[in-house]
């Protein structure tokens, strides 16, 4: 039951938190440049953790349109190729190379094999794209505007990389005053010591939650109707 604190009614169970018709599930990411071999972000060798959540988010997605879920939104990262980094900030590319990644040639250029969703996730009739050009989702977006528009008041995680683009779209989110909840199973880091710091940190403001444990509050959402 939603409980009243100073005055307002806040849901406080997750069954409440992430009812279907309230909520969007928000996928942030899946792209070649993050989640494929050759890409930006993917290791230069070896496999990588983010291999394993590929088939848990489009999971995640397949178990959201079966619950009902208001919206699926995809969000993408992806630079104008007329743009020749024009919006790539010197401080911005400075913390890119921080993170070991690559600014030449540029990444996630639009149009590219980079910045294409990954077919097996590929955006569906009625499903969402918003376009973002730098970690988080709600920067300079039309994000917020979209959600508000439709009544939306939860946002549930999931995609690449759990330290920077999830991180970075999970606090927004909150910010932006959104119930926010963080699909444990369905997002991950290349570096697993860098996703389960940031869980880690995530897990003092949010809900963090397996897909099943979610799919079980959807499931109790619909039957207290």
């Amino acid at each position: 039951m939603a409980a009243l604190i100073e005055g307002k009614k806040v849901y406080t169970e997750l069954p409440e938190i992430v009812d279907p018709r309230r909520s969007v599930l928000l996928v942030v990411d899946m792209q070649h440049e993050f989640c494929a071999r050759g890409g930006a972000w993917y290791p230069k060798a070896g496999a990588s953790p983010v291999d394993a959540a590929i088939p848990r988010v489009r999971d995640a997605v397949a178990s959201a349109r079966k619950a009902g879920v208001s919206k699926i939104v995809y969000a993408r990262t992806a630079f104008l190729a007329e743009d020749a980094g024009w919006s790539l900030s010197p401080a911005y590319l400075y913390s890119l190379t921080r993170g070991g990644i690559r600014t030449t040639p540029l990444p996630c250029v639009d149009g590219a094999w980079g910045a294409e969703i990954l077919p097996d996730l590929a955006p569906g009739p009625g499903d969402l794209v918003v376009t973002k050009m730098r970690p988080s989702a709600f920067l300079n977006t039309s994000l917020d505007l979209i959600l508000r528009s439709n009544g939306v008041e939860t946002v549930i995680v999931t995609g690449v990389e759990t330290h920077t683009s999830i991180q970075a779209t999970v606090r927004n989110s909150t910010f932006h005053e959104y119930y926010t909840v963080v699909v444990t199973d369905c997002v991950a880091s290349h570096d697993p010591g860098l996703h389960d710091a940031a869980l880690s940190i995530l897990e003092t403001r949010v809900d963090l939650v397996a897909l099943r444990d979610l799919e079980r509050a959807w499931a109790q959402a619909q039957r207290n109707r």
